[in-house]
């Protein structure tokens, strides 16, 4: 009968608990139908032990579908699982599996075989309320890897920046007034250049010109002067040289350490540039208010190319963290900040959000609403980034590039309280 192979090889067929370790995996098997039957063992890390397993399951079960539940981790496992077309992989959430071993076992007993198993048992008693897992194009994969990469370097380079400023301190605290602003390329090149207040107070106006140019500053002949007024009038935090060689040699390790960090930042750049304009959903992103070139390509890599991938706002707002928790019981009611999340996804669009205001009217005037209701400023971000998810949802499922105006009809129709908080002329639509 014509079509009967993939009716079959769409039949469930098998569920996988896998516990997922560093050096080794241990992994609980059971046929469907066959809850009681749950065979264990653990089994290697590495690929090439992954693989051999993966071999022996698929011949114990040559067709269908194979469910295979495990933890929400950063590791390799689930990139290497998704290579089988036959397996079925649901993600379940690190606090939801410890939650579900405590309703057994409440003295905190634990072991890897036995998390194995409460995986499959919970896939498998409640495959119904999750949502497998599908991969989505691989230029968004590496998209969604590099935007969040680069994240880490930047937060790496705002810590190390703390460090160099904390040793300026102890030695030279001049240095801020003298660069201006630590985060700054060319502060970096200039403390490379002369990482001591001595040096500075000896370098001649010509040469410190010629350096600043070279940097590219701006108002140089007063930036030369104010520089000179400054040095002038310096006195030294500490004369110990025992002090200021070992704080000399600190700066001049954090400031090449920046410098190298910032090539790489660029690197990074220049890939999600590229890769950021090959997707259509770059320029639906970039029509929104504030999101400029870095995070136009986080929200491609937030939302993705899978129109089928998300329900509705909602289901996104809940996964992204911005939604608020609810708690109720008894007369007692409470709205909570919520915590279990990717919280990169959550700080996209709290970044997004901020970024807005600069930019979008009604959302200057729903910050500032909020911010009149008694909201700090994080809630009040908050509070603006569940309503830019709902709007950015709904045109990035429609494919509709953003449009400020006629959101802000819809408002004056509906007659928002936002309203009250826009300039005049944008109230009355002039």
């Amino acid at each position: 009968m014509p079509g009967c192979e993939s009716v079959v090889e769409e039949l469930l067929v098998a569920h996988v608990g896998i516990d997922w370790g560093e050096k080794k995996h241990h992994v609980s098997v059971c046929g469907e139908g066959r809850p009681g039957e749950v065979t264990s063992r653990e089994v290697g890390a590495r690929p090439e032990s992954l693989q051999e397993w993966l071999k022996g399951l698929l011949q114990q079960y040559p067709e269908g579908r194979i469910a295979v539940y495990l933890e929400s981790c950063r590791s390799g496992l689930r990139y290497f699982l998704m290579g089988y077309q036959r397996l079925e992989l649901y993600l379940i959430a690190t606090t939801a599996s410890r939650h579900y071993r405590k309703m057994f076992y409440p003295s905190g007993a634990k072991s890897d075989p036995r998390d194995s198993e409460l995986l499959l048992e919970m896939g498998y008693r409640h495959r119904d309320r999750f949502r497998p897992w599908w991969p989505e194009t691989g230029e968004i994969r590496q998209l969604q890897v590099l935007v969040e990469d680069r994240r880490h370097w930047v937060d790496l380079k705002k810590g190390w920046v703390q460090q160099l400023r904390q040793a300026l301190d102890r030695y030279f605290p001049q240095a801020e007034e003298l660069v201006r602003d630590l985060s700054s390329e060319s502060a970096w090149h200039l403390l490379r250049r002369w990482p001591r207040l001595s040096q500075w107070q000896r370098v001649r106006p010509a040469t410190l010109q010629k350096q600043l140019q070279k940097l590219g500053c701006r108002r140089v002949p007063q930036r030369v002067e104010e520089i000179g007024q400054t040095v002038a009038r310096a006195v030294p935090m500490t004369r110990d040289e025992a002090t200021q060689a070992v704080m000399v040699l600190r700066v001049q390790s954090l400031t090449a350490a920046l410098l190298q960090i910032e090539q790489t930042v660029a690197v990074y750049d220049e890939q999600i540039e590229e890769l950021a304009r090959q997707q259509e959903e770059t320029r639906l992103f970039r029509s929104f208010p504030g999101a400029g070139r870095s995070l136009a390509p986080r929200l491609v890599a937030l939302y993705g190319s899978d129109r089928e991938r998300f329900q509705d706002s909602q289901e996104v707002s809940q996964y992204t963290g911005i939604a608020p928790v609810q708690k109720s019981s008894g007369q007692q009611h409470q709205v909570v900040f919520r915590k279990g999340c990717p919280r990169f996804l959550r700080q996209t669009l709290h970044e997004f959000a901020r970024q807005s205001i600069r930019f979008s009217p009604w959302a200057r005037a729903h910050y500032d609403r909020q911010r009149a209701l008694g909201k700090r400023h994080h809630c009040a971000l908050r509070s603006l980034a569940f309503k830019w998810n709902r709007i950015l949802y709904r045109c990035w499922k429609d494919q509709t590039p953003y449009q400020e105006q006629q959101h802000l009809e819809a408002l004056r129709k509906r007659r928002s309280p936002v309203l009250e908080f826009l300039p005049e002329e944008t109230r009355q639509g002039a």
